[in-house]
């Protein structure tokens, strides 16, 4: 359905892994790192909207008249910010830690959060369960 090329985070955003271990040396011993992406929600919203937003119109219409489509652009975000997360944390050295960030869709209560986010959030998650 959705023609999106793979990406491996590994090779594709090698420069972001090689700027991690940078920092992490560069750093005091006793000053952790901690690596971060956007959730996949987060990463969809921009990807729809085309900029920050507070009501998420345009992506509660996608997610609502395009299921199907929506739920398969959420396992890609899934899978690649699980993939991003454990590329930042398996170089050696590597963040102390790394987190999800965003991903509740704010403006649309309860249904909306279960209807987008929900599904995805364990796979991106798993995916980054390495340190």
């Amino acid at each position: 359905m959705l023609e999106l090329p793979p990406v491996d985070p590994a090779t594709d955003l090698a420069y972001v892994m090689e700027a991690v271990r940078a920092a992490v040396q560069a750093l005091p011993a006793h000053v952790p790192l901690i690596g971060f992406a956007g959730a996949p929600f987060t990463l969809a919203s921009y990807a729809i909207e085309g900029a920050a937003t507070r009501t998420f119109a345009l992506t509660k219409r996608f997610m609502y008249t395009e299921p199907r489509a929506w739920h398969e652009l959420m396992q890609r975000f899934a899978e690649l910010v699980g993939g991003y997360l454990a590329a930042q944390a398996a170089p050696a050295p590597g963040p102390a830690a790394v987190r999800q960030l965003g991903g509740l869709p704010v403006a649309g209560g309860l249904c909306d959060l279960r209807v987008s986010a929900q599904p995805a959030r364990p796979r991106a998650r798993g995916a980054s369960a390495c340190r």
